[in-house]
């Protein structure tokens, strides 16, 4: 082909400089952000020791005590995760006992009369 009749090559106008260009998107800087790897904030807790602490809140009133003391004491070093989970049980074991509480005071004043 000649140069007379090669076709000219068109600028490519970007979004910014006319709106109304439709654009490929697949050809713009834009991609997908990668999603960042997750870093665990605390170290994974054994099954061995989840059964440990399981079986101490089997014990009624110990569990109370000793969920009482991974929760609130910092003196001890106790993973996050763990710490966590027994303020949750802290509030669990405080509302069911309250029921119990409850339940025991409406049977003795009230059914036993």
């Amino acid at each position: 082909m000649s140069k007379k009749y090669r076709q000219p090559v068109l600028e490519r106008k970007t979004r910014e400089q006319n709106p109304y260009v439709k654009t490929n998107y697949r050809d713009t800087a834009y991609r997908r952000p990668q999603p960042k790897p997750l870093v665990p904030i605390a170290p994974v807790i054994t099954p061995s020791q989840w059964f440990k602490s399981l079986i101490i809140m089997l014990l009624p009133l110990i569990n109370l005590i000793a969920a009482c003391v991974w929760a609130f004491n910092k003196k001890i070093k106790i993973n996050e995760t763990k710490r966590n989970w027994a303020k949750a049980t802290v509030g669990v074991l405080v509302i069911a006992y309250l029921i119990i509480a409850a339940i025991l005071v409406i049977y003795f004043l009230v059914v036993k009369k």
